[in-house]
């Protein structure tokens, strides 16, 4: 079976670069390319890829940018898989894209194989996160665990609150 691959950028070489290696892989057909949010919504309902691979900002009305466009996809068609590529390196919107429950996200600073990789575990039903991206959110993320420990460890025991409260009948 086929594994159908739609490309949105309004970048015109990075849809290049990505059909042009998707293609060497066994299988996968690209079946379309866009360059708005607007004609990516169209060409998914004629369409109907598996898989997404799109950038997180492009043209068209600011309802259906990023996280929206993301969304809206998302909310027409629960199975299809979506890769995300930007190149926004604030931890912060990265979390908040991984949040919508995308299957990959890469920075445009990744190496063409990566987005192969992000395709196929996307394809087996796993979220590939780019290794630029993961460098971008390792301070957000090790802040979090940091602040939730340390919020843990200023939350008094039961033992401690029992002794303070004196017994408990």
């Amino acid at each position: 079976m086929t594994l159908r691959i739609l490309l949105a950028d309004d970048h015109p070489v990075i849809t290049a670069a990505i059909r042009a290696r998707v293609q060497t892989q066994t299988g996968w057909d690209v079946c379309g390319e866009v360059a708005s949010a607007s004609e990516l919504l169209q060409q998914a309902d004629i369409e109907r890829p598996d898989v997404v691979v799109t950038d997180f900002h492009m043209p068209g009305p600011a309802e259906l940018d990023g996280v929206r466009l993301i969304s809206a996809l998302r909310r027409r068609y629960p199975a299809m898989s979506i890769v995300v590529l930007t190149m926004i390196t604030n931890p912060l919107v990265l979390r908040t894209i991984l949040d919508v429950r995308i299957q990959g996200l890469l920075l445009k600073d990744c190496q063409l194989d990566e987005i192969v990789t992000a395709i196929a575990r996307a394809q087996r039903g796993f979220t590939y996160i780019g290794k630029s991206a993961l460098r971008a959110l390792a301070p957000t993320e090790a802040r979090r665990l940091y602040c939730s420990r340390r919020a843990a460890s200023r939350r008094p025991s039961r033992a401690a609150t029992t002794a303070r409260s004196g017994p408990p009948f």
